[in-house]
C-alpha cells in the first residue's frame, strides 16, 4: 500500500513539474498541428485567442509564442518571423470594363455596400458578390431584375418591390464554383485568396492603382494584404525550438497555401 501511494505521489509530482510550453493562434491556425509529435515531458499548450488577448499577453510576459497578424508596441524582447501575406483579389468578368478601383471603393464592394455598377463603371446593373461560404448562415437573395443573368438560388423579385440598396451576395462552396460562376456573369465580383493572383481566364481589379501581384504582396504595397507573424520570445531552448522549427517547415508552408495564403520562403533549414 505504501509502495503503491509512493509511486502514485511521484507519479503526481512528475505532472506538476512538467513545464507548460504555450502557443497562441488567431483565425483557424491551432488545427495545422495535428502532426507535431509532442515531447512526452512537457505540456504543450496550443490555443486559439482574440487578436487584443494574445497582445496583452505578450505583453504582459504570459505568453512566450503567437500566430498573429498583429504586432505588439515593444519588439524588444521578442524575434519576429514573417510566415505568410493573407488578404484578398477581387476578380471580374472579363466583359467588365473596370481595371482598378481605390480602396475605399474596395471595402464598399466587400461589404456590399456598392448596390450597381453605376459608380464604378457607368452599368446600372446589380453587383453580385461571389464569396465562399462560411460558418455565417446564408444570406436571403433576391433577383435585380434588371440584368439577363440568374445567379443560383436567386429569388425573383415582386413587380411592387422595392429595388435593392444593396451588392447581391451569394455563398459558394468554394473557390473554384465561385471562379465558375464569374465566369459566365458579367455583372459578378469575386473574393478570391492571394493565392489566385497568377489566374488569367478572369480580370483581377487593382486597387489604388496597385495590381495584384505576388511582389507588391510581399513588400505590403497591395492594401488588400496583410503579413502572418510568428512572435516569439528570444532565446528558446529544447521543445520550444522544435515547435519553431515545425512552423517554419515546408508542411506548415503547404497548409498555408492549401488555405489560400502566400508562405514567405524561410532563412531555417526545413524540414
Amino acid at each position: 500500500m505504501k509502495k503503491t501511494l509512493f509511486l502514485l505521489m511521484a507519479l503526481f509530482a512528475g505532472f506538476l513539474s512538467a513545464a507548460e510550453l504555450k502557443l497562441a493562434c488567431f483565425n483557424h491556425f491551432t488545427s495545422y498541428f495535428k502532426d507535431f509529435r509532442r515531447p512526452e515531458n512537457e505540456i504543450v499548450s496550443i490555443r486559439k485567442m482574440p487578436q487584443a488577448e494574445i497582445i496583452r499577453q505578450l505583453a504582459a510576459g504570459q505568453l512566450s509564442m503567437a500566430i498573429t497578424d498583429r504586432l505588439p508596441e515593444d519588439l524588444r524582447n521578442f524575434d519576429v518571423t514573417e510566415l505568410a501575406v493573407a488578404g484578398t483579389i477581387l476578380a471580374i468578368h472579363p466583359e467588365n470594363p473596370l481595371k482598378t478601383v481605390s480602396c475605399a471603393e474596395a471595402k464598399e464592394l466587400l461589404d456590399a455596400k456598392i448596390p450597381t455598377w453605376r459608380p464604378l463603371n457607368g452599368r446600372r446593373s446589380q453587383v453580385h458578390i461571389y464569396r465562399v461560404a462560411s460558418n455565417i448562415p446564408r444570406p436571403v437573395i433576391h433577383h435585380c431584375g434588371k440584368c439577363g443573368f440568374t445567379p443560383p438560388g436567386a429569388k425573383k423579385k415582386r413587380k411592387d418591390e422595392k429595388p435593392e440598396k444593396r451588392a447581391m451576395v451569394l455563398q459558394t462552396e468554394n473557390k473554384s464554383k465561385s471562379f465558375v460562376l464569374l465566369f459566365v456573369d458579367p455583372d459578378g465580383v469575386a473574393e478570391l485568396p492571394l493565392a489566385s493572383y497568377g489566374e488569367d481566364r478572369v480580370k483581377l481589379l487593382s486597387v489604388d492603382g496597385v495590381a495584384p501581384t505576388l511582389e507588391h504582396f510581399r513588400t505590403g504595397r497591395y492594401p488588400l494584404s496583410r503579413k502572418i507573424y510568428l512572435i516569439t520570445a528570444k532565446h528558446l531552448t529544447g521543445s520550444a525550438k522544435e515547435l519553431v522549427s515545425y512552423i517554419k517547415s515546408r508542411a506548415f508552408a503547404a497548409r498555408l497555401y492549401a488555405d489560400g495564403y502566400l508562405p514567405i520562403e524561410q532563412k531555417a533549414e526545413q524540414k
